[in-house]
């Protein structure tokens, strides 16, 4: 069997190939099956049969549970009764009806070996051993965890300004915010019909708190005449790239031309100012546990 390693797991589980099998020892896998409505007497009933139905069994969906238990102890031609969940052309439940359930087919996803080979095939090259692979997943993985804490560190800055600078905002700004998010909203849902009055009230206090975040930041950033020159687009430009593996050159081009991205910039420059100016302590979250058990 393939060897385990947490870190590469999850690209491992990406990389599984599907292989038939004639039973299923756990939820690693996918059975084809073909369902078919019947009456109370186990008739079946014109029309309401679906062929080649696939249903993946590491799918958490509740009205999957009792067919997925069922499925696992099966074999293929095997045939049984079971009542399901149906639903309406917009998804929405449909109530019970019995069914008779045939299963086709069982496939188990099988994960490949950990070698260099695998190392080369899923980085597209880019990493010519196992070894290589695991350091470059170590290091995003460190980044990740590093930009979670800064994400944390910016929320209670925001959170403790707010707090300390307390002030009414105009009711217009807040609408426009509201406005844009329900348009925003809108082209989410491919302009299906939306309850803009329920959007707007449970967004409101949101909308409020962004509002007087960006009119709070602004003032900081007037005040304190921070603004984003070239030298920082360039040393952002150089991590980027670094990070991402990107050209320098396109990237700081298109730094330069953007204004979100310059906005983030400046923002990030606010939150440095801060931090810098700040009497910030830092609670190792570990230690502090220790003791709870």
């Amino acid at each position: 069997s393939a060897t385990v390693d947490p870190d590469l797991m999850p690209i491992q589980e990406a990389n599984s190939e599907l292989q038939e099998a004639d039973t299923l020892s756990d939820d690693k896998g996918v059975a084809t099956v073909d369902l078919q409505v019947v009456d109370e007497h186990g008739v079946p009933l014109i029309g309401q049969r679906r062929e080649n139905y696939r249903i993946d069994l590491r799918s958490k969906a509740p009205e999957l549970t009792e067919i997925r238990e069922r499925l696992m102890k099966s074999k293929p031609g095997d045939e049984f009764n079971m009542e399901l969940e149906t639903f309406g052309k917009k998804s929405e439940p449909a109530g019970k009806k019995p069914f008779k359930v045939l299963v086709k087919k069982l496939e188990k996803f099988v994960a490949p070996e950990l070698t260099d080979e695998f190392a080369k095939k899923v980085s597209g090259g880019k990493m010519e051993s196992l070894d290589a692979l695991k350091k470059d997943i170590e290091h995003e993985l460190e980044h990740y965890y590093e930009e979670k804490a800064e994400e944390e560190l910016r929320s209670k800055i925001a959170e403790e300004l707010l707090k300390t600078n307390e002030f009414e905002v105009p009711e217009s700004m807040v609408d426009e915010y509201l406005n844009d998010l329900t348009e925003e909203l809108k082209k989410e849902s491919q302009n299906q019909e939306i309850d803009e009055s329920f959007v707007k009230e449970r967004y409101r206090e949101s909308a409020v708190r962004s509002v007087k975040w960006n009119l709070l930041a602004a003032a900081i950033i007037q005040k304190e005449g921070l603004k984003v020159d070239d030298a920082v687009l360039e040393r952002t430009a150089a991590d980027e790239a670094t990070k991402y593996r990107m050209d320098r050159s396109k990237l700081l081009d298109f730094y330069k031309n953007s204004n979100d991205v310059k906005n983030k910039l400046l923002f990030n420059e606010m939150f440095n100012f801060i931090v810098d100016n700040a009497d910030i302590k830092v609670v190792d979250r570990e230690s502090s546990h220790e003791h709870e058990d």
